[in-house]
């Protein structure tokens, strides 16, 4: 079901890009992500396309909250709108390589210097990363199994260390 989620929410971004008219350069698919790099564009548009994969998530944990009053509260109803809303949430955060952080660097590059940006950038990616990180921790000591929000975190904090002028 996580699968899926994550896969409606690149579809999110896919219909956006149809809808804004814009033309796909070519999708680089990895672990965890997948990357779509646009052809031309401004800036409103690829913010837009950028949050409609949370929106999608979003639209998708409407209707299973609602299916879940309906049909009172099937645990698989409830499943797919706990994991489509922390997906949704999740990439809205302004960390690197998620969807929030790509929107934070395409928004800081136009005001100011890409250097600095790259900075703040990935100084604003920690800042977030470590409090997800101690949720993790939590997570995982609540739960004596649960380690995936610490894999996850782990994950995005090595893709901020191996990228090329960190700070």
């Amino acid at each position: 079901m996580g699968i899926i989620s994550s896969l409606m929410h690149e579809l999110g971004h896919i219909i956006a890009v149809k809808a804004k008219k814009c033309s796909i350069d070519r999708i680089k698919l990895g672990c965890v992500n997948a990357d779509i790099f646009l052809n031309g564009g401004n800036l409103t548009d690829k913010i837009i396309i950028l949050f409609s994969g949370s929106m999608m998530n979003f639209f998708i944990a409407v209707i299973f909250k609602i299916m879940c009053s309906v049909y009172y509260d099937v645990n698989i109803f409830r499943t797919i709108y706990l994991q489509n809303l922390f997906i949704g949430i999740l990439n809205l955060l302004p960390i690197s390589t998620l969807d929030g952080g790509c929107i934070l660097l395409s928004l800081l590059n136009k005001k100011i210097d890409s250097i600095v940006a790259l900075r703040v950038y990935n100084i604003v990616s920690f800042i977030f990363l470590i409090p997800l990180f101690c949720i993790g921790i939590w997570i995982l000591i609540t739960s004596e199994y649960n380690f995936s929000l610490i894999l996850l975190v782990t994950y995005l904090i090595s893709c901020i260390l191996l990228k090329k002028n960190m700070f």
